[in-house]
């Protein structure tokens, strides 16, 4: 039996959030559901940009929104679906996001930054 191949999950990350990485970030999806009767789909991609251009998108002073409180319930849900399939997502501790990134009808997408510098989380999800 053949191996599934992966396919580019930077160049889906890209085609669908309208979003190009800086050509050095580094990209890995960490976890995703298969959405189900019962959840959504949820990916989440760990991005790791060395140098973040002041002002751009990836700029860590941007990140502003503290990921707790309420925010954390909905952060800690989509980490549960995203690892229902059995992605370890034990790893993924967002600590300030942007959630202005993009929320439309069937699709939302947060972006996070972590405690380690240059390095953010995208939660993508489709309803």
């Amino acid at each position: 039996m053949d191996a599934v191949e992966e396919p580019d999950w930077r160049a889906v990350f890209e085609q669908k959030s309208g979003i190009e990485l800086p050509a050095d970030a580094e990209f890995t999806m960490v976890a995703r559901s298969d959405g189900g009767f019962t959840t959504d789909f949820v990916t989440i991609y760990r991005i790791r940009v060395p140098d973040p251009a002041p002002g751009s998108l990836f700029d860590p002073e941007t990140y502003t929104r503290a990921a707790d409180g309420g925010d954390a319930a909905h952060l800690d849900k989509l980490i549960e679906e995203a690892g229902e399939t059995g992605d370890d997502a034990s790893d993924v501790h967002p600590t300030a996001c942007r959630w202005d990134v993009e929320n439309v009808q069937f699709y939302e997408l947060i972006l996070c930054r972590t405690g380690d510098p240059g390095e953010f989380l995208a939660f993508e999800t489709y309803i």
